[in-house]
């Protein structure tokens, strides 16, 4: 369908893209705004590794220039979309690696602090051994105490609440009513039908990316999700949101776009193919998040050049995302 676009007084002119950037040279803006319409939301999910492409999705916005009013995501989208709308003027990739350099320094504090601690239990039962030996309860004790470090030092680095604790650290505690980019997440909560999905618009930034993200499967090069299928981008709700919005919508679900009601707002899908590391990469995560940001940028590259804008085919199931 033919869809003119606007030509938003905040897009700049002409620009020449440094040749390690991009391929294409000199060229003009692209825009991400339909006709008629008054912002430019983006909309994520996506789990793990393959949610890592909203990264790069959200590094070629930037690059085109494109201004992005407001962010509704899902998961990795969440986590994606708050390093973003916390610091929209900064790199995305990179904000997002100095994230994980966070959580990896919380993880070696807490870590410490665990170990210094289960220590002092064990020095604390060698004090109360009688002189003459160990046995009995005191054996038992002993036991249990060195068992608790060796605990410590197998735990699975990969941790919710420390997660949520660093990611409120890197973001200085702000709250979703003080970012300079509107951000909604999609939060789960049990309900007697099931898990349900309720947006989160206000509150700490760490907590309600946390709620959203169920656990930080993301830092672990290997990490496995099972087999539920990849959360549908949250694009009705996004609608809802921000009405009279043009929504960019990264799917990473391998299916068509599709929305359970009538949606009024016009999408660009981003159609991200799916991302599974290569084998020589298993435990290089370096590796793993280029690889993951790069496939999300291209796919983006791709649909700002084609500007086909559509509405969703809409389906009478419910879509969860």
């Amino acid at each position: 369908m033919a869809n003119p676009l606007s030509t938003s007084p905040r897009a700049p002119g002409p620009v020449c893209l440094l040749a390690t950037l991009s391929l294409f040279g000199c060229s003009t803006v692209r825009v991400a705004k339909r006709e008629g319409t008054s912002r430019t939301c983006v909309v994520m999910a996506g789990r793990g590794q393959n949610g890592l492409a909203n990264v790069g999705a959200l590094r070629a916005l930037q690059r085109a220039s494109i201004p992005v009013d407001c962010v509704v995501g899902t998961d990795m989208g969440a986590l994606a979309g708050g390093l973003y709308a916390s610091a929209p003027g900064e790199n995305v990739r990179d904000r997002f690696l100095r994230f994980v350099r966070t959580y990896d320094a919380q993880s070696s504090r807490e870590g410490v602090r665990t170990q210094a601690e289960d220590a002092r239990v064990v020095m604390g039962v060698f004090t109360a051994l009688p002189l003459g030996g160990v046995g009995g309860a005191a054996q038992q004790a002993l036991s249990g105490a060195t068992g608790a470090v060796v605990q410590a030092a197998m735990t699975d680095p990969l941790d919710h609440g420390r997660f949520v604790r660093a990611l409120n650290l890197f973001v200085d505690g702000r709250t979703l009513e003080d970012l300079p980019v509107p951000l909604i997440t999609q939060v789960r909560l049990p309900t007697p039908e099931g898990l349900g999905v309720e947006p989160r618009s206000g509150g700490k930034l760490s907590e309600a990316v946390g709620s959203s993200v169920p656990h930080p499967w993301v830092f672990h090069p290997t990490g496995d999700v099972g087999t539920a299928p990849e959360p549908a981008p949250p694009t009705a709700a996004a609608c809802q949101l921000f009405p009279g919005s043009s929504l960019v919508v990264v799917n990473l679900t391998g299916q068509p776009l599709q929305v359970s009601g009538a949606l009024a707002c016009p999408v660009l899908e981003v159609k991200v193919p799916g991302f599974r590391p290569r084998i020589e990469d298993a435990f290089e995560p370096r590796e793993i998040f280029d690889q993951a940001v790069g496939i999300g940028d291209d796919a983006t590259e791709r649909a700002l050049d084609a500007q086909q804008w559509t509405l969703p085919e809409v389906t009478a199931e419910p879509v969860q995302g």
